[in-house]
Order: structure tokens, then C-alpha cells, then sequence
């Protein structure tokens, strides 16, 4: 969160394409007063809260941003990328797993606010500026989270385990 607010800050010094976007926060936690404070700060800037029905959500989103400093399996990357959302994620364990550099998605280093914010940028630039090429990126997505995660290959990949095991 720290990260993503950060990463908001530097968005909001280039006003013009800053005031074009806006943010929605959903979830909560015990650090959700920091994204509440970037609420006050920024009009374009809203936090949901806890929802139980995010895919609503991810279907009205033009990008998902999930950046974490350590992800097991990443279940916000492939809900988004399961709806044909691009998602900008941290290039940890999980996201990287999930998400095809510069195909299905991007992936910037966790630390890094100002790489973040140079990505979601950029993110919103091409669905600016080559919408086309931008939901090519969301297809691929989709496609990449069926082909790999789909319940029938996810059984297929779990009987190949089993019987190794034997």
C-alpha cells in the first residue's frame, strides 16, 4: 500500500494525465487509513472498502494494480486477468507466475514506487492512445489464465503429481 501511494504521489506532480484517471481501492486492512488519507488528498481517488462480489468490479476496470512485496498464489492477478483486465503487478513470486511481461500484463520491481507509477503511466497512455493494442493485452490475459489455469488443465497438472508420487 505504502508503495501504491507513493507511486500515486508521483502520478499526481504530471497533472494533466494524473487528473484523467481515476482510482478505486477495494479491500481492506490494517493499513486501509493510508489509502483513506489518499482519498482525501486526490478527488479522483475513492476507497470501496471490502466487497464480497469483486468481479464487478474488474469488469468495470480498465487496469488492475496489485503491487506486494510477497505473494503466494496471486488471486487478484488472475480474477483480473480471468475478466480480460491488463494488471501492472510486482515482479514477486505469484504475479510473475501469472503474468506474461509486456503480453498478458507488466511487471515492475516491488520496491520501486517510481517504476510503478511509470508503468501505470504508460499502461495509460497505450489504452489512450492505441486502444486496439490495449485490449490485446487484456485478451491475451484472459486467454493466458484459461490456458493455465482452466479446471481441466489444473486436474491434469495435479494427476501428473499423483503419479509421479506412485
Amino acid at each position: 500500500i505504502d508503495v501504491l501511494c507513493t507511486a500515486i504521489e508521483y502520478l499526481s506532480k504530471q497533472k494533466e494525465i494524473f487528473s484523467r484517471m481515476n482510482f478505486f481501492f477495494i479491500g481492506e486492512g490494517e493499513k486501509e487509513n493510508i489509502l483513506k488519507d489518499v482519498c482525501i488528498k486526490h478527488s479522483n481517488c475513492r476507497f470501496i472498502g471490502f466487497q464480497e462480489q469483486v468481479e464487478k468490479y474488474y469488469k468495470l476496470a480498465d487496469l488492475v494494480v496489485v503491487p506486494s512485496r510477497w505473494e503466494s498464489f496471486c488471486y487478484s492477478v488472475a480474477e483480473a486477468q480471468s475478466t480480460g483486465v491488463p494488471v501492472v503487478a510486482s515482479d514477486v513470486t505469484g504475479p510473475k507466475d501469472i503474468i506474461v511481461n509486456n503480453i498478458t500484463g507488466w511487471l515492475v520491481p516491488s520496491e520501486n514506487p517510481y517504476l510503478l507509477s511509470e508503468q501505470i503511466r504508460k499502461s495509460f497512455e497505450l489504452w489512450d492512445k492505441s486502444f486496439d493494442e490495449y485490449c490485446e493485452i487484456g485478451k491475451s490475459a484472459r486467454a493466458n489464465i484459461i490456458t493455465k489455469f482452466s479446471e481441466d488443465n489444473i486436474n491434469i497438472e495435479i494427476e501428473k503429481l499423483l503419479l509421479i508420487k506412485e
